[in-house]
Formats: C-alpha cells, structure tokens, sequence
C-alpha cells in the first residue's frame, strides 16, 4: 500500500479483551488503516480465582499505539479521537488517584464471590435483583458480589479503594485522569437499575455500598477527557487528543456486527460464545435469565444469552493434541490446515463432548458443571476430537439460541462474529447446526474494536445517528453468506446429539452433586 501524500482523519479505537488489547485505526471514509494486539497472561487459583494485572492492559496499550505511531507516522498526527471497548464483570479496586489497590482484578471468569452473592439474593431476593438489573448471569461474576467478596477477605484492601472500576474505565482514567463509565458497562455491574439507567440506590443500600465509590455514568458517545501529558509520553499518542466514552465489549460487538433492531441475531464465536440481539425495551424473563443490557446506542437494548464457553476449548483442544512445545508458528499455521482438512471429511463415530470447560452458562448457569468426552473408544483420532469440539460448542450455541428465542424460519441470516468465525469448517458446522443462513464480516474478530469505532464517529459528529455510521463502516458488499447444504442426515444427527447431551449433562450433574 502506498504511503498518502496527506493521511485520512480516522478514529483510533481500542478493546480491551480477556487475552488481548487491540487497537483499529479507521478513516473517516470507513477504510481500514492499522489494526495490531498484543497480548497479557491471566492467573488461576483455588476456589475459582481467575485474576489478571491491569497494568498489563495499559502495558499491552502503550505497546500498540507506539507500534501504530512508529509504522503510521502520518496517520498518527491525523487521529481525531480515541474510543475504547472493554471487557465486563471485572473489578479493579482504585484508589483516588487511580492507583490500583489491588496489584491483579478480578476478572469475569473469577467465582470466588458466588457464596457472597447467594447470601445477599436470599435477603434480597433473586428475581427481584433481576427484574431491576436485568442481570441474568451466574450471580458470583457480577462485580456487586466481587466487592462484597473484597469486603469480607481483604478488608484493608476495600478499605483504601476509593473506586471501583472496570477494565474501559481504567484505561479511560489512565489516558485523562478521569473516572467514567457508561450505561453499557454499567448494566454488568449489578448495580444499575436497567430502567431508569442509573445507579440503583435500593440495591446499593441494600449492599451498603456507597455510590460514591463508583464512577459517573454518561453516554457512550460523550468526550470525557483528553490525553494528559502523562499519558502522551508513556503511550505517544498526542496530548489534547479527545477520548469518547465507548463501551463495553458485548454491547460494542453487537453494533459492530451490524444487527439491528427487529429480531436480528448475531453469534459471537469467541472464547466465550454468545448470542445477542438488539431490542427498544429491556427483555426480562427469570426462567431463562436473558440478560437485558444497556445498548451503547440511546434508548436501545441489548438482550443477550452467553455460554461462558467457545474458542476456548477450540484452541484447549488444538494444543494439546496437534502442537508441540518446539514448533514454529509457521509448522502451526500449517498444521492447523491439516486439522481442518481432516476433520471436515470424518465423522465423530459416536464421539460427544460437553465443552463446559469453564463451566456452564445459559442456559444451565452451573459453575461446577466440567467438560466430558462421551463415547471415546479406541479407533478415535485426532481428527474425531477436534470435530467433537466444534460439534459440541456448536449444539450448545444452538441451544443457548432455543432459549433466546431464535427459530431456524427467522428471515435473517444469523451474523457470525469472533475468531472461531474464521474457522470455515466450524462456522459451516455451526450454520448446519442452526439451520439456517448465517453471514460472516470480513474480519469478525475485529467486531467490538469496530463498535467502538462508530461510536466514536457518532461522538465526534461525523454522522448523524448510528444507523448512518453503520452504514458507511459495515459494508453489506463485504459480508459472506454461508448457506448449509440442506442434509437431513445431518440434522437428524444434530438433533440427536442434543437429546444425548441433555440426557449425559443430567447425569454428570447428579453424579457429581450426590
């Protein structure tokens, strides 16, 4: 690519993942100019401890944009804003100079205050928290629980944390000092009541946390500060720089997906796999626990169904049965074509995995629930555990999309973002499996770092609404459809798969709760 005689204005947006931080330099015309990540470890522990530092986020930042800065001098000095997408359900304790209180957070994945949250929802009670917050996840992941987990183990830790933060809102005071979130963030806290957008004083009193220790709510759109000094010398974007609000990283996916409202679908293929949708009105129903989040767009919501498990156990599987300690990326990259090759022409014979790796989510919102190879006998390969993974993830993401609601007669195509959507065999399996037309972007692992993109575009007033900034980032030319070759073989082994994996989920559970 040539180097422009005068560089595109273009938005820097940035997302704060589970095992990465990217940043996607877009131009104003929509046209990509820079995408890099760089990635950061997570530490696991006893009882559920899954903890990361969050200044390996801020390291892993100032480590891409010096990259950005190096190779795109002349984008560099023509980026007009800066907006960020984080991961929800962490908590970082801070104290009130932003300093962290606690050297690691904990992340969603952490489930050390489950106890804590079941004492407080029998006082409380459970439907009636969800009925205010819209908070359909395994309660102990909510940072509500997390605080009251710090309260009661590290009381001089909760002691010096002024506030209570979420991985956006840390990068967010890093780069301007400032301490922000939005209603998207906001509604995977606990905290928020999802009617009136805003901190629930009934829940906190309840909790006796006082509001203080959490930060102000303003829109997705909004500029909340600027990059300090401080900041420009340790990341070496320019000083002055607006930095808009964004969102958090479900919310931010499902606009960069290009859903929109009137029952469209997205399914997010990533480490953690979920369905979402976009809604003009929370949608509650405690049977199934459908999480109501605020949308990054105004007076939108974002109604969504997670597993808790996806790529996961796609790249668990990969390494420890195709790679080795001393290959190098290329011996992998290829292998992975021989993995592919070989697994789309076998069958599992029999073979069924229940991928709760991480434990279960929607719709079993179990925890303790363990992953389980069924069926493994000693002709299996290789090749038949890889497919069972995929199967299995993909039966589950079916599942998962029974409960939302979704039916196979939908009119449109069900949008496939993630990095398990570049995997053509699995998203093949997964449009089998759904039974209907599915559609991919042309890079779907990029879906929240492009939310926040157009978010930023809307904040800066390049667009006049959403719709419109959509438009002009998410070109439907650039989509691929995949249309599942109708096999009813297939399907009547697909249906049978998920009636055995009811029947083997019921029994591990029994055996491993008597």
């Amino acid at each position: 690519m040539s180097t422009p005689a005068a560089a595109k204005e273009c938005i820097l947006s940035c997302d704060i993942g589970t095992t990465s931080t990217k940043i996607t330099v877009i131009a104003r015309d929509g046209g990509s100019v820079f995408e890099t990540s760089s990635g950061y470890a997570t530490y696991y522990g006893d009882g559920g401890a899954a903890e990361q530092n969050p200044e390996d986020w801020w390291g892993a930042f100032c480590d891409i944009t010096g990259r950005f800065v190096l190779e795109k001098p002349e984008y560099a000095g023509a980026v007009a804003a800066i907006c960020i997408s984080g991961k929800t359900l962490g908590l970082i304790p801070s104290d009130s100079r932003g300093r962290l209180t606690r050297s690691r957070n904990l992340i969603y994945q952490d489930t050390r205050a489950q106890g804590c949250a079941q004492q407080f929802l029998r006082n409380y009670g459970h439907e009636r928290f969800y009925r205010q917050t819209g908070a359909g996840h395994t309660p102990g992941m909510y940072p509500l629980f997390k605080m009251k987990w710090l309260q009661t183990t590290e009381p001089d830790v909760f002691s010096k944390t002024a506030k209570f933060l979420q991985a956006k809102s840390h990068i967010i005071h890093r780069l301007t000092g400032q301490f922000v979130t939005d209603p998207s963030c906001a509604s995977q806290t606990g905290m928020l009541d999802i009617h009136r957008l805003d901190w629930s004083r009934e829940i906190l009193d309840a909790a006796e946390i006082d509001e203080d220790r959490l930060p102000e709510i303003r829109p997705s759109t909004a500029i909340v500060g600027a990059v300090t000094r401080a900041a420009s010398a340790e990341c070496g974007l320019t000083a002055g720089m607006p930095v808009i609000n964004g969102g958090g990283d479900v919310t931010c996916a499902c606009l960069g997906s290009g859903v929109g409202t009137g029952g469209d679908y997205y399914v997010n293929i990533g480490s953690s796999a979920w369905w979402g949708q976009v809604a003009d009105a929370p949608r509650l129903d405690f049977q199934k626990r459908i999480l109501s989040l605020a949308h990054v767009i105004p007076g939108k919501y974002a109604p969504h169904l997670t597993l808790y498990n996806g790529a996961n156990c796609e790249e668990w599987i990969r390494k420890l049965v195709y790679e080795a300690p001393d290959e190098t990326m290329a011996r992998i990259d290829s292998q992975f074509e021989e993995i592919l090759q070989a697994a789309a022409t076998t069958d599992t014979e029999g073979l069924v995995f229940l991928g709760h790796l991480a434990g279960a989510g929607a719709p079993l919102y179990n925890p303790d629930a363990r992953g389980v190879f069924f069926g493994l006998a000693g002709h299996h390969r290789k090749a038949h555990l890889y497919r069972a993974v995929l199967e299995g993830i993909a039966c589950q993401i079916r599942w998962c999309g029974d409960a939302l609601g979704f039916s196979p007669s939908d009119a449109a195509p069900v949008r496939l973002i993630g990095g398990g959507a570049r995997n053509g065999l699995w998203r093949q399996i997964v449009a089998d499996t759904l039974g209907t037309e599915c559609a991919v972007l042309p890079n779907p692992k990029s879906s929240s770092s492009l939310g926040a993109a157009i978010i930023g575009a809307v904040g800066l007033g390049w667009f006049s609404d959403f719709d419109a900034a959509r438009s002009c980032f998410i070109v439907d030319e650039g989509i691929k459809r995949i249309v599942p070759q109708p096999d009813s073989r297939a399907a009547a082994r697909y249906s049978q798969f998920q009636n055995l994996y009811f029947r083997l989920y019921s029994d591990a559970t029994q055996d491993i709760t008597q």
